[in-house]
């Protein structure tokens, strides 16, 4: 919220930025997304997650569009959600018709019917306006805020007719009759006329019977300073000075009533002092009436002040008047700062504000935090808060790689600079990003070398980081060599490496997965004596690996589980399913329906009471069995690994085995 001066007058003009709209956007998606939460959470009777969400969206409300979303999703009333939902509104910035809206929307929330009630009443400016509030608010009590409007004989009507059991009614009909009997009569000529009288008068009965006739040309601040210089010698008991003081309290302007009180020093002011306070229009009357009246009620005179509290500077004046205030006040004042520090878009002014009003510091960390998102702003969050509240890493995380590069230019502290090198690290995407973290961040070398190294998948990946860390050929040497996998990357790596230190690695590793004429150009590049071995062992073993896969296919594997219906040393009978190890649904063998199956040599440890979970059996094949009502059904059958397939593997293990001891020449 910004103040603009315009044609003499403070114009209160909102702004919302860009950056306002574009989280409102954001705030209606998660409410979208929180409505599909709560339905699915109800659905599967999960009422405290339920909650857990209500909590979420109550902190997203900040208008009375996203109130209504939050009363659309939860209609039922839960206070202490509540509280978080109306903390957040700016009932000050609303319209009469919004505040209204918003009393219909939540009308069982005692915070905003204060609040509401409050400022719906303060938005009156006469007797007539405060007349219709309360036919909309007819429990509002608005007879001490409607005495401000009280100037003469016809206000005082109307406010008696407003407030019929205000005051007594028939001193408000003494005083009408009192100036329609004088109405032609000039009242200081009559005062002076009685004032010779007194002069002359020879008995006190003479001088109370003028002071009796005295009381009824009284009708304002003149005349009664004209009655006590013609009668000073009154006590606090005069019956005729208290006529007078009750008859002007209502109709005297609010300096008049405090001249009222130097003109009757001895008598009883009580109900003066209070009009002077109710009549009072600003903080600093409220604030003068106070000190003026130190006797006066100070709660009384903190209810009149809230009427007059609607922006930040007004808040924090209440707050400075008011130190000791009432939790009800607590909540408008901090609805207020939460809007004001709401409706800041940029850091510095947001330093400007706090300040100037540093009991703002609380409310602004969470918006102080939204507003950083480069290393210029998060020098003034630091400068402002330091690490009170929110840590490096969550400061750090919102900037962007460019920025956390930049970080030694601001902050020499180390530890903020080691953190931001973590945090780049974690955000780096190529093997640039990396060296330009080994440049800036020394402190975590060690840290981010290993990184670099740990991203090599391939020999192309490691060529990249051993030109950006030529210190660490070696160690990226030793890694690259995993992503050897043909001629060609053999080539890459040789070339980039400069090492046929691991030859023998290499070779052997060719000779298990590449072809005879690869693995022959292979053997020349690197000069291989013993050809002929190799290229042999290379044969035996695709052959025999040829052999295994189509073994394996033919014979494949079973998860077994189901409830144990018969079983004996060696077999069991079960009612239940095959699932195959390869995921593979069309297999033969597949069972994902309960069936008739025995395992053979099934695993002992396999059993939870009645049921069987054995892990993976192979499918040996189908027989046919006998129902208990002599139907014919299939049986399958399943148990150990087939022997043909156990000696192809062993034999492709014999070869690794030779491959394993082979010599390179």
């Amino acid at each position: 919220m910004m103040f603009f001066r315009m044609g003499g007058e403070d114009v209160k003009v909102l702004i919302f930025s860009l950056t306002t709209i574009v989280t409102g956007q954001n705030v209606l998606q998660r409410f979208d997304e929180i409505r599909k939460e709560v339905k699915k959470a109800k659905e599967d009777r999960e009422y405290m997650k339920v909650i857990n969400l209500r909590e979420k969206a109550a902190h997203l409300v900040y208008d009375i569009k996203t109130a209504k979303i939050y009363k659309g999703m939860f209609p039922d009333r839960y206070g202490e959600y509540m509280n978080t939902v109306t903390s957040n509104l700016p009932y000050y910035t609303y319209s009469k018709e919004e505040l209204l809206e918003l009393y219909n929307l939540f009308p069982e929330n005692r915070e905003i019917e204060l609040n509401i009630k409050r400022i719906y009443l303060n938005r009156s400016k006469s007797l007539q306006e405060v007349e219709k509030t309360l036919k909309i608010f007819p429990d509002l009590r608005a007879e001490d805020y409607s005495l401000r409007f009280v100037h003469d004989l016809s206000t005082l009507k109307k406010y008696n007719k407003i407030f019929p059991d205000s005051f007594n009614s028939s001193a408000l009909k003494e005083l009408d009759e009192l100036i329609e009997k004088n109405r032609n009569i000039d009242q200081r000529e009559k005062l002076d006329e009685i004032r010779k009288k007194v002069k002359k008068a020879d008995h006190s009965s003479i001088v109370y019977s003028l002071k009796s006739e005295a009381t009824n040309y009284v009708d304002g601040y003149q005349t009664a300073k004209i009655f006590k210089e013609i009668f000073n010698d009154l006590d606090q008991h005069d019956k005729f000075a208290n006529i007078i003081i009750n008859r002007l309290e209502y109709i005297l302007k609010r300096e008049e009533l405090y001249k009222l009180t130097e003109i009757f020093p001895n008598q009883r002011l009580i109900d003066i002092k209070k009009m002077y306070l109710i009549k009072s229009t600003s903080l600093n009357q409220i604030e003068e009436a106070l000190n003026r009246f130190p006797d006066l009620y100070r709660e009384k005179a903190e209810d009149m002040a809230i009427y007059y509290v609607d922006n930040l500077e007004s808040a924090l004046r209440f707050k400075e008047i008011f130190p000791a205030m009432k939790r009800d006040h607590k909540w408008t004042l901090e609805s207020i700062f939460k809007v004001e520090v709401y409706m800041i878009t940029d850091i510095d002014r947001l330093d400007e504000v706090i300040s100037r009003y540093p009991e703002l510091k609380k409310y602004s960390i969470e918006k102080a935090f939204q507003l950083v998102n480069n290393i210029k702003n998060l020098k003034v969050y630091k400068d402002i808060f330091g690490n009170q509240h929110k840590t490096d890493r969550e400061l750090l995380n919102k900037l962007d790689k460019e920025e956390l590069l930049q970080i030694t230019k601001v902050f020499n502290d180390q530890d903020i600079i080691k953190t931001a090198g973590m945090i780049y690290l974690k955000k780096a995407e190529t093997v640039l990003d990396l060296e330009n973290a080994r440049s800036k961040f020394p402190n975590i070398e060690e840290k981010i070398v290993n990184t670099a190294i740990a991203e090599i998948n391939s020999i192309e990946k490691a060529v990249q980081v051993k030109n950006s860390f030529p210190d660490q050929k070696e160690q990226i040497a030793k890694n690259a060599v995993e992503y050897v996998y043909d001629l060609n990357s053999i080539k890459l790596f040789r070339n980039h490496f400069y090492t046929d230190k691991y030859k023998e690695e290499i070779i052997k590793k060719m000779i298990i997965i590449s072809l005879q004429k690869e693995l022959n150009s292979i053997l020349d590049l690197y000069s291989v004596n013993n050809k002929e071995q190799i290229l042999n062992l290379n044969y035996q073993y695709r052959e025999t690996e040829t052999k295994v896969d189509q073994l394996r296919k033919e014979n494949p594997r079973f998860n077994i589980q189901g409830e144990m219906i018969d079983r004996n040393q060696e077999d069991i009978l079960l009612w239940g399913k095959a699932i195959p190890a390869n995921r593979d649904y069309n297999t033969y063998g597949t069972l994902i329906d309960n069936s008739n199956i025995i395992v053979k040599n099934y695993y002992k440890d396999g059993f939870r009471i009645d049921f069987y979970n054995g892990g993976y059996h192979f499918l040996l094949g189908k027989e046919k069995g006998e129902s208990s009502t002599g139907q014919t059904v299939p049986i399958w059958v399943y148990g150990d690994k087939p022997e043909k397939l156990k000696d192809v593997e062993e034999e492709l293990n014999s070869i690794k085995k030779d491959i394993k001891k082979l010599k390179i020449n």
